[in-house]
């Protein structure tokens, strides 16, 4: 049984050289641990080195997505604007590499401070009719977050359906009973990449109706306000997107971009190989600790 398990045991090693491509001083740096600390150093590695989970359910993710992008006619023909050689080389990229298509909008609206960003963000929240879709980095349990949650938790209870989205680790201190009146009202909580130590989701997006969307630097907390001076004065960016619904195309991209994603993370092959790998993770970690403790 002890040879079998050394043989698993090189074979980790030798996984961590060959098959995790990490960088030389990062491969060897998970070498000597795993060597040094036999069994607790496997712990550790599977829980914060290993990306072999990650990168199965990326190529599993990815190839849905070009499903979802096929289905979505593509341009070939650029339309005629008024912009440099540089400019339409980075439309064409977009187009050939990511299957993004040029879209246009009705108004823009930049915002550099919270401050004025939360107020047309809140107004537009107020105004919602059918659909309001957020993705956070984080969304702290603060005068900010409680907020959010109240506007959100009214607009369910008029039916209007809401889906808030935050990044699980960025969101530790945030619980969970900050956001059971939204979840009681009808609207739905996501926390996304539960089960990785890294690799985060850092977007902060929100659809309304899908006609308006917010987008850029801004997360959801009271140092964004300069309620108080956590770092210093707080100085970030975000962008507002308006379009009629008849023409929608621009604000229905932003959507695909974070809808669609995470709809496949939460019901696809995609976060059902993540969450197995995840199952085999902690299979493997109690058996390993059962075994150190009997040897």
């Amino acid at each position: 049984m002890k040879w079998i398990l050394l043989f698993i045991y090189l074979l980790m090693i030798l996984g961590v050289i060959f098959l995790e491509r990490k960088q030389p001083t990062e491969a060897l740096l998970w070498v000597v641990v795993l060597v040094c600390l036999p069994y607790l150093g496997a712990v550790l590695y599977l829980v914060f080195g290993s990306t072999m989970a990650i990168k199965l359910t990326a190529y599993l993710r990815k190839k849905r997505l070009d499903e979802h992008h096929l289905s979505i006619p593509q341009q070939t023909v650029l339309p005629e604007l008024a912009v440099s050689d540089e400019d339409r080389q980075v439309i064409q990229f977009n187009q050939s590499y990511n299957r993004s298509r040029l879209t246009s909008c009705d108004d823009v609206q930049i915002y550099t401070n919270g401050e004025g960003h939360y107020r047309q963000l809140f107004a537009d929240i107020q105004n919602a009719k059918e659909c309001i879709y957020i993705e956070f980095y984080t969304i702290h349990h603060d005068l900010m977050g409680e907020a959010l949650v109240k506007a959100l938790s009214e607009k369910a209870k008029q039916g209007v359906k809401v889906l808030v989205m935050c990044d699980f680790v960025a969101n530790l201190s945030t619980p969970a009973r900050m956001f059971r009146p939204l979840c009681q009202a009808g609207g739905k909580v996501i926390r996304i990449k539960p089960f990785f130590t890294h690799y985060r989701s850092h977007r902060k997006i929100v659809v309304i109706d899908g006609v308006t969307a917010f987008t850029g630097g801004v997360n959801l907390a009271d140092e964004y306000i300069n309620a108080y001076e956590k770092h210093g004065h707080w100085k970030d960016t975000a962008r507002s997107l308006m379009v009629a619904p008849s023409d929608g195309e621009g604000v229905a991209r932003i959507s695909c971009i974070s809808v669609v994603s995470v709809s496949l993370m939460v019901a696809s092959p995609a976060v059902c190989a993540c969450a197995v790998a995840a199952r085999l993770k902690k299979m493997m970690v109690d058996t390993i600790l059962f075994i150190y403790s009997v040897i």
